[in-house]
């Protein structure tokens, strides 16, 4: 790959041998090799040739070459339906330009036949090249300002040569209020994802430095079909300190488009990152987790929603209707353990618990998140209700025994709540060791309680065919 520069400081790039690109009529390839510029350009059985080297300048009606720098030249040929002319156009020492004409492989003169074919093909190469791209906006904006230089822009014939004439009408440092109708016209005329996006990045701190500009941005960059672009762009703006809570949640809006979950969860994660949302952005936000359909990248995401602190009850509701959502055990634990006591408690105790029930397979995963349950809830009545459900769900006596005694640890249970355990862990618990070790870490709050916690204890205890076991458990169960 080469670069190179025209003096008037257009940046082009190059492939070597060549570059092809899609327009709207003209296909162009581009190379350069040894400080000469060579350019293909084909519309459909006519075929222009362009070799040149140094600064090219045309007249105002683009319709003949005014002056080449020293030690430059410009070759022009067409062909069409088998028929062949060209121009060799050169300074000579004093800098007159020596202008040759040829029909075929014959020479004639330049003066009338060759001038009049150079007026008529000069304005196609202008229009679909850079040749004259600075002088051009020169005089397109000295006439009309910026709407002079858009207006030009309009009849250009690729993308290419498009992004070129608004680098250099950027260049003119536009008034701020241009910008929002440059960014307008780059979004309409600029069928490139590749090109819009490189203007709309050059001219970020100007679009962005107003409202309307900003407005304007975020429109044209919905224009992108490419999520890689797309994505880039809207972090330039992600990244602005001038675009406001409104701005983002129009961008929230444009990010929908993204179909690639990384794209998504990039954009997602750079708003959280780099701005403070308000509340109403923030559940948003949270909201579009929901068509990230990886739960990498949507676990990702919700912890760092999650790390935000503070969620509005709103977002969290989302959250969870997210987390809900999800298919992996190792990304909802994930989640799990990012939220705060706070966001574990009241009504959402029981839409997790529902997720560790019905989203999970692995005992393991649900045991880990029923855990981190019991250590930030109140454990209310209604929340133990919550957490045997869940641990109901588990098929593992192994996971089952130590759900439910670590639970008796953290809060001692009521009498009712004495009742459901002992009830559960006789029903679901087949091992005569594991079901000992149950009700044996009960057997202090049974004793302290009623007699339907010994009721049930004794229940409990009828499923145990152990006689080693079952001795040692009513051991402990005092009259």
């Amino acid at each position: 790959m080469k670069l190179f520069f025209f003096r008037t400081g257009i940046l082009l790039l190059f492939l070597f041998p060549f570059l092809t690109y899609a327009q709207t009529s003209i296909r162009t390839s581009s190379w350069e090799k040894n400080g000469k510029k060579s350019i293909k350009l084909k519309n459909g059985t006519t075929e222009y040739e362009i070799e040149y080297e140094g600064d090219i300048s045309v007249n105002d009606s683009d319709t003949d070459i005014t002056a080449i720098t020293k030690g430059g030249f410009i070759k022009i040929s067409k062909s069409s339906f088998g028929s062949k002319r060209r121009v060799e156009i050169s300074p000579d020492g004093s800098g007159r330009l020596v202008k040759k004409y040829f029909v075929g492989s014959s020479k004639q003169d330049f003066e009338p036949e060759g001038r009049k074919w150079l007026a008529e093909v000069l304005p196609d190469i202008v229009r679909s090249t850079t040749i004259a791209a600075k002088q051009r906006v020169d005089r397109f904006y000295k006439k009309g300002g910026t709407s002079g230089v858009l207006t030009g822009i309009k009849d250009l014939e690729s993308d290419y040569v498009r992004a070129a004439y608004f680098s250099l009408l950027m260049d003119k440092k536009p008034a701020a209020s241009d910008m929002p109708r440059i960014a307008q016209v780059a979004g309409e005329e600029i069928g490139s994802d590749h090109y819009l996006a490189q203007v709309l990045g050059k001219g970020q701190n100007e679009f962005l430095a107003s409202s309307q500009g900003s407005e304007a941005f975020i429109a044209a960059s919905n224009q992108l079909e490419s999520d890689h672009y797309q994505a880039q762009v809207l972090m330039i703006a992600v990244k602005n300190g001038k675009v406001n809570d409104t701005q983002l949640g129009k961008m929230l809006t444009a990010a929908k488009g993204l179909d690639s979950d990384h794209y998504m969860a990039q954009i997602l994660g750079g708003m959280i990152k780099e701005r403070n949302l308000d509340n109403s952005n923030l559940s948003t936000l949270v909201k579009l987790t929901e068509s990230i359909q990886s739960d990498h990248y949507r676990a990702q995401v919700l912890q760092m929603a999650m790390d935000e602190g503070d969620l509005s009850q709103d977002a969290l509701n989302t959250v969870i209707k997210s987390l809900s959502e999800m298919g992996s055990d190792h990304y909802i634990v994930q989640v799990f353990m990012k939220m705060s006591a706070a966001d574990l408690k009241g009504k959402d105790m029981g839409m997790l618990s529902n997720i560790i029930s019905e989203n999970m397979s692995s005992d393991h995963y649900r045991l880990q998140s029923l855990n981190r349950l019991m250590k930030v809830s109140d454990l209310s009545s209604s929340d133990y209700d919550h957490l045997l459900k869940a641990g109901s769900s588990m098929s593992s006596d192994h996971y089952l025994k130590d759900f439910l005694v670590q639970l008796s640890k953290v809060k001692r249970p009521s009498e009712s709540q004495l009742v459901k355990m002992l009830k559960l862990s006789g029903e679901e618990i087949n091992s005569d060791n594991y079901l000992a070790d149950v009700l044996l870490s009960l057997a202090g709050s049974v004793n302290a309680s009623g007699s339907s916690a010994k009721s049930a204890y004794k229940e409990a205890a009828k499923n145990i065919s152990s006689e080693h076991y079952y001795g040692r458990v009513m051991k402990a169960l005092s009259d």
